[in-house]
């Protein structure tokens, strides 16, 4: 489903802990994708995995020592 929004119509996204929950990586892609739908621009957007779960949804960018929080510009 879709977040009953208006593209661009919120200030602030945040995702607390909810991402590894996520079942699939192209359920996180389209959870994600949601989330910036409805951002407006200029707005703010952050997320907060649990310790570890990062890699699961960055492995680009997976280290040992990646945030555990993460903010987009």
């Amino acid at each position: 489903g879709s977040i009953p929004v208006e593209d661009g119509a919120v200030d602030v996204v945040f995702s607390y802990i909810v991402l590894q929950h996520v079942p699939s990586r192209d359920d996180q892609v389209r959870y994600l994708s949601e989330a910036i739908r409805v951002l407006a621009p200029g707005g703010r957007a952050a997320r907060m995995l649990r310790e570890g779960a990062w890699r699961a949804t960055a492995p680009d960018q997976a280290s040992s020592s990646s945030p555990a929080a993460v903010t987009m510009p």
